[in-house]
């Protein structure tokens, strides 16, 4: 199953992806994320799947920013949002 997740931490060789549909926190170990790629980071939005039987990522690909998203070292997450609105 495909999850859509947002990077909230990062601590010593894992980065760890909340998504509203997935329970728990799917773990996205660092040493195996290819050379080739780039290295997600805090506010960073992926797509990803899980190993069967725990919450490790087993694959991933990076997604634009939905809207600009701001992740503090605790993990709170600030989504900005612009809204424009015209009056006649």
């Amino acid at each position: 199953m495909l999850y859509k997740g947002l990077v909230t931490r990062s601590k010593n060789e894992f980065l760890y992806i909340w998504s509203k549909n997935f329970e728990g926190e799917a773990i996205l170990d660092k040493k195996l994320v290819p050379v080739s790629e780039r290295m997600p980071s805090l506010g960073d939005w992926l797509v990803f799947t899980v190993k069967a039987g725990n919450n490790f990522v087993d694959d991933f690909t990076g997604i634009p920013d939905i809207l600009p998203t701001k992740v503090n070292e605790h993990g709170d997450v600030t989504v900005s949002q612009n809204a424009n609105l015209i009056s006649f």
